[in-house]
């Protein structure tokens, strides 16, 4: 179920106290609200005080809301742990609020851990970013990262984008690195847009204003691997790789045609079965099957019931026709995986869901190496995922 964003929500489900000192961080100690009289879910008068703020202040306290709502998730929750131990080098210190609800552990953290909070935010963002783009013929060596590198591949970006549709007349490119992947996100501007909105005053007025989209790469050094997050088309996608190659890694791409990393229709052997050690104390459950007909774009998604293990799988008989449409005329070009990992010794549990597609296409990304070695142990050997041989370069690497 989707997730609406409103103030009342966040004030709703965080902690008065909590609430004070956010108010207060952002210099607002002096809001008419009677504290100590409010009730646990009396959030009227805060709203009321709210309101009484300058447009400008308003908007700024609404902006970090709208941040503790992002990340008040089971993912997001992750996500903060995860940048705090990467912050303080998996350090033993200070937890996030174990019987709070998630909003209370979300706006704890953004009062007490700031950076940690900043980049699960961005972190929070990749994870569910869809359809990226993955090549793993790149050089096998750290990417740079310097002032420089990021102003060269935002101008390659620019000069890309300005000759397909005109947009991109500036860019901005920011690295971000986590867990042996560097990740660089540009900020290329969009179309101009004139939308209505009311000004200082409270007036109608026109405004025209140009906002930027996001283009995100991700590379793995270690396998030479970069993924690439954009809404462009796949020849403009292949221009924007060579421009981070060169950019960033002195390194002129060739063509890529690959042979494919992700074989879905492995669903279709009668062997298939998502068993898994007991060693390993993880279940698997196959929440969604996309099937794409042999001949012409017609296409089918069977999305199955969480509470039933299997139900989407199942579901493929109880819709197709045996007689019409055999299997044979039908392809599985992607699944969506829901890996539960359960809790055992000092190991955390957690849930890990992502699609995998025809050919090369894979939303697992940003976690732990040890959950990924587990998931691509099982993706390999249901026959789901074809690992190619490393190249020659392994040994530098």
């Amino acid at each position: 179920m989707s997730r609406v964003f409103s103030i009342r929500t966040v004030l709703r489900q965080t902690p008065n106290r909590l609430v004070r000192q956010f108010l207060e961080r952002l210099g607002h100690a002096d809001l008419e609200v009677p504290w100590d009289q409010l009730g646990a879910r009396d959030i009227e008068p805060v709203v009321e005080a709210l309101n009484d703020l300058s447009a400008t202040e308003f908007d700024l306290v609404e902006g970090h809301l709208h941040t503790v709502f992002d990340l008040a998730c089971a993912s997001g929750a992750a996500a903060i742990r995860d940048m705090r131990a990467c912050e303080t080098g998996d350090e033993p210190g200070p937890e996030l609020p174990a019987d709070a609800n998630l909003y209370e552990q979300a706006m704890w953290a953004w009062l007490h851990w700031p950076t940690a909070v900043e980049q699960a935010l961005l972190v929070h963002q990749i994870d569910h970013l869809n359809w990226w783009r993955r090549r793993d013929d790149l050089p096998r060596r750290e990417p740079d990262a310097s002032p420089a590198a990021c102003e060269e591949l935002a101008q390659r970006i620019s000069a890309i984008l300005r000759a397909v549709d005109g947009r991109g007349r500036n860019c901005t490119v920011e690295p971000f690195a986590r867990r042996g992947t560097t990740c660089y996100f540009a900020f290329p501007d969009d179309h101009v847009v004139t939308a209505t909105a009311h000004d200082d005053d409270g007036r109608l007025a026109p405004r025209t204003f140009r906002r930027t989209f996001t283009l995100v790469f991700a590379f793995d050094p270690a396998e030479g691997a970069l993924e690439l997050y954009a809404k462009v088309p796949a020849a403009v996608k292949r221009d924007l790789e060579r421009a981070f190659a060169r950019a960033v890694l002195n390194h002129e791409l060739g063509a890529w045609n690959p042979d494919p990393s992700y074989e879905p229709n492995a669903l279709w052997d009668r062997d298939f079965r998502t068993v898994t050690d007991p060693d390993d104390h993880v279940s698997v459950d196959v929440r969604q099957v996309r099937l794409s007909f042999v001949t012409g774009g017609r296409q089918i998604t069977l999305r199955g019931d969480p509470e039933h293990p299997g139900d989407a799988a199942r579901m493929i008989g109880e819709v197709l026709d045996a007689e019409r449409v055999p299997p044979s005329a039908v392809h599985v070009t992607l699944l969506t995986f829901h890996f539960q990992f359960h809790p055992v010794g000092r190991r955390r549990g957690g849930a890990v869901t992502f699609d995998v597609a025809y050919p090369n296409s894979c939303s697992l990304r940003n976690q732990r190496p040890e959950r990924v070695a587990v998931i691509m142990k099982y993706l390999s050997r249901w026959g789901i995922y074809a690992a190619r041989p490393a190249g020659p370069d392994l040994g530098a690497a």
